[in-house]
């Protein structure tokens, strides 16, 4: 039956209304998703613009250095992220709560590579389109992306990180990177490919990450969803995430006043202020 709702949805809505972000929970897990799906109870679903140059709506997800890339832009229900120009960059990051990958821990995308290029000189290795995920003990692990490999990054001079051969072009494929403990395990498609200690002493934490963090030229990529899971479920007005909305969070609500702190601008109008105020005291406890 849920399927049949899906498939109604779908059959029904235009490219735009099928292109949502919903954040769901499964199990103890929360799921980050871009796609085309089916809100169910408790889902919190937002849409990306459909306007060339609007960046993604999705809370609290930034876009970071977007000065040597196009505007993101949406095409066939997916998001395009280039195509960058030598010396620059342009990725989404998004801040959580901390966590531990002795919890597990998981970041997936479906994404679809126009050209990633590939640079290999000694003591690095690099590719135009990554995706990872880091912990509060600055545990990391990178899945880079290029046209004919995909390689494990778990060391700024990586020239000896794992390397699998593959055409990545062409077609949408699903890339998922799995962080249990001091591991991870690089999924294609549903088949593993890579495992790898992870790296560690990352300076930002609490961080997933999608796009060309490298600076290397003409990058580009169509995404049609990413979810990260292993991440802390909390209340809108909880910005502490401690479970209960208190002093605290109005402690920082108040402190980001005027500003567009994302985890503060409740409604996500662009500047925190007495709505915010409002929303937080009726969740308040």
């Amino acid at each position: 039956m849920q399927q049949d709702a899906r498939d109604r949805y779908l059959r029904d809505s235009t490219p735009l209304e099928v292109l949502i972000v919903s954040i769901r929970v499964v199990s103890s897990f929360l799921v980050v998703a871009a796609a085309a799906s089916l809100a169910s109870a408790g889902d919190l679903v937002i849409s990306w613009s459909g306007a060339s140059g609007v960046l993604p709506t999705e809370r609290c997800w930034d876009h970071v250095n977007p000065r040597n890339a196009p505007p993101l832009a949406l095409v066939d229900g997916s998001m395009v992220l280039g195509q960058t120009t030598n010396g620059g960059n342009c990725y989404l990051k998004h801040a959580f709560p901390p966590i531990s990958f002795d919890d597990g821990a998981a970041i997936e995308a479906s994404i679809k590579v126009d050209n990633s290029t590939w640079y290999a000189v000694s003591p690095f290795k690099r590719a135009g389109i990554s995706l990872g995920m880091t912990d509060a003990t600055g545990r990391w692990a990178r899945l880079m992306i290029a046209n004919d490999r995909l390689l494990l990054h778990t060391a700024d001079q990586n020239w000896s990180d794992l390397t699998y051969l593959v055409n990545t072009t062409g077609a949408f494929h699903t890339y998922r990177i799995v962080y249990l403990g001091s591991t991870a395990t690089v999924y294609m498609d549903g088949v593993q490919v890579l495992t790898d200690s992870v790296g560690t002493g990352a300076a930002a934490k609490n961080l997933a990450y999608l796009g060309d963090m490298t600076g290397l030229a003409l990058s580009k990529t169509r995404t049609a969803y990413v979810q990260v899971e292993g991440v802390p479920v909390c209340s809108v007005a909880d910005i502490d995430c401690s479970g209960t909305v208190d002093g605290v969070d109005l402690g920082l609500l108040i402190g980001s006043w005027g500003t567009a702190l994302c985890e503060a601008d409740l409604n996500e109008d662009g500047i925190v202020n007495g709505l915010d105020l409002a929303i937080m005291l009726g969740l308040w406890g």
